[in-house]
C-alpha cells in the first residue's frame, strides 16, 4: 500500500492506482480509509465499474445503505452480467434495509449469472425460508449443498424447510446430516429438539436441551418452554 500512495503522490488521478489502494484497505476491513481513497477519483466512467463496486462495499460496511444501493445500481446498469454486484445489493438488502422479498429476487439473478456461486444459492433458499415459502427454498438448498463448503449451512436450512411443511422425518433427516458435518449449530440442534417435541419425543427432545445449555445457548429456554408444554 505504501507503494500505491507513492504512486498517487506522483500522480493523483491514476485510476487503477486509486482502485488498487481502495481495494486493499477494503480487504483488510479499513472502509473508512478505502472510501476516502476512492473519493479522490470525482467522476468514473462504465469501464470504471469495479472502482464502483468496491466504493460501494465501502459504503455498505460503513452503514450508508442509501448511496451503497445507488453505487450498485450503477454498476448493474453498466454490467447488467456482473453477478457479484447483484449479490452484494441482495446482502445489503437483506442484512440492512431488512427487505427481504427484494434480497431474494437479487440473489436468483445472481445465481441464474452466476451457477458455480453456492452462496447465492443459500441465500436464496434463506429467503425463501424467511418469506414463508419452504417448498421453493428446497430447489435452492439442493444446489448450494453440492458444495462441501455450503452443504451443513444447507441442509440445515433444509431441515428448517421440512420443518416448516411439517414433515418432522425429512427434517431431522437433514439436521441431522448437518450437525454430523457441523456439530454444535445452535440453531440446527433446536430444531432438531422441536423436531422432537413435534413428535412426542420427549427423553431426545430434553437430550437436544441438555446440549443447548452446554453451549449456553439462548434456544435452551425456547426449547425447555416447548418440552413442558408436552402433553
Amino acid at each position: 500500500m505504501v507503494l500505491f500512495e507513492k504512486i498517487l503522490n506522483q500522480n493523483p488521478s491514476f485510476k487503477e492506482t486509486i482502485y488498487e489502494l481502495g481495494w486493499c484497505y477494503n480487504e483488510l476491513q479499513q472502509f473508512g480509509k478505502a472510501l476516502e481513497v476512492f473519493r479522490r477519483k470525482a467522476t468514473v466512467e462504465a469501464s470504471d465499474y469495479r472502482f464502483v463496486y468496491e466504493r460501494a462495499f465501502s459504503l455498505a460496511a460503513l452503514g450508508n445503505a442509501a448511496e451503497a444501493v445507488k453505487d450498485y445500481d450503477q454498476v448493474i446498469r453498466w454490467q447488467p452480467a456482473f453477478a457479484p454486484a447483484y449479490s452484494a445489493k441482495a446482502e445489503l438488502m437483506k442484512d440492512q434495509l431488512k427487505d427481504v422479498a427484494a434480497a431474494l429476487q437479487l440473489f436468483i439473478k445472481a445465481a441464474d449469472l452466476d451457477t458455480g456461486n453456492a452462496k447465492n444459492f443459500y441465500w436464496a433458499g434463506w429467503c425463501c425460508n424467511e418469506l414463508g415459502q419452504p417448498l421453493k427454498a428446497i430447489p435452492f438448498l439442493t444446489k448450494a449443498a453440492e458444495n462441501l463448503s455450503y452443504r451443513a449451512l444447507a441442509f440445515s436450512e433444509t431441515g428448517f424447510s421440512y420443518y416448516s411443511l411439517g414433515n418432522y422425518i425429512l427434517a431431522l433427516d437433514f439436521l441431522t446430516k448437518s450437525d454430523n458435518i457441523r456439530p454444535k449449530m445452535e440453531l440446527n440442534l433446536f430444531y432438531m429438539g422441536m423436531c422432537y417435541v413435534k413428535q412426542g419425543n420427549k427423553p431426545l427432545a430434553v437430550k437436544k436441551y441438555n446440549e443447548l445449555v452446554l453451549l449456553e445457548s439462548d434456544y435452551a429456554i425456547s426449547l425447555l418452554n416447548e418440552i413442558k408444554n408436552m402433553k
